[in-house]
């Protein structure tokens, strides 16, 4: 069941990307594949990877112990602050933290 709320919210995230990606406005000196080309060919990849999560789910899921939980919610907040600090402290010490925690 885990698996296909995986594909269902991968689903729903690949779709809503792709609606923003139509809403990239092309320039009129762009080139003629455009800048909403690459956008739109992750979100393809990303629906048909869901829907294979939703069509074919693992039968018994196996999840990781609480301890590597904790480090995939560490990374995930890392990935997070990073994001926030970037513009703050600048791409070179920023860059230099995250990397220094994730690895």
């Amino acid at each position: 069941m885990s698996d296909r709320i995986l594909g269902g919210f991968g689903l729903v995230l690949a779709l809503f990307f792709m609606w923003q990606a139509t809403l990239i406005e092309i320039s009129p000196f762009s080139d003629i594949v455009g800048p909403a080309v690459f956008p739109t060919i992750i979100c393809v990849v990303m629906a048909l990877s869901s829907i294979y999560f939703i069509v074919r789910p693992d039968a018994a899921p196996t999840w990781p112990a609480t301890g590597r939980l904790f480090e995939i919610a560490m990374a995930i907040a890392v990935m997070v602050a990073y994001a926030q600090l970037l513009p703050v402290a600048g791409f070179l010490i920023a860059p230099a933290v995250a990397s220094a925690y994730l690895t």
